[in-house]
């Protein structure tokens, strides 16, 4: 399953990096819209699978796959983000 939802208007990019781990990114008009896009994802009802989430700056980004290596390589990426 992936993350393709429109979030406070904003479509993602979606990423397959392997048969069953996904990357989706919304990239949003400024960092409070992106903090909008946040809480709107936040209400939409569970139905979704476990999946690791990052906000930084004007950027949402959703990771599903359960991967720990991944998910630590995405976390040091987004860490480093300005």
């Amino acid at each position: 399953m992936r993350i393709d939802r429109q979030v406070n208007g904003v479509r993602p990019v979606v990423y397959s990096i392997r048969q069953d781990q996904w990357i989706s990114y919304y990239v949003y008009s400024s960092s409070s819209e992106a903090e909008k896009g946040l809480q709107e994802f936040e209400n939409i009802p569970a139905a979704f699978v476990k999946h690791s989430r990052y906000k930084v700056a004007n950027v949402l980004l959703f990771y599903i796959g359960g991967d720990v290596e991944t998910e630590n390589r995405i976390q040091a990426i987004m860490d480093e983000w300005p």
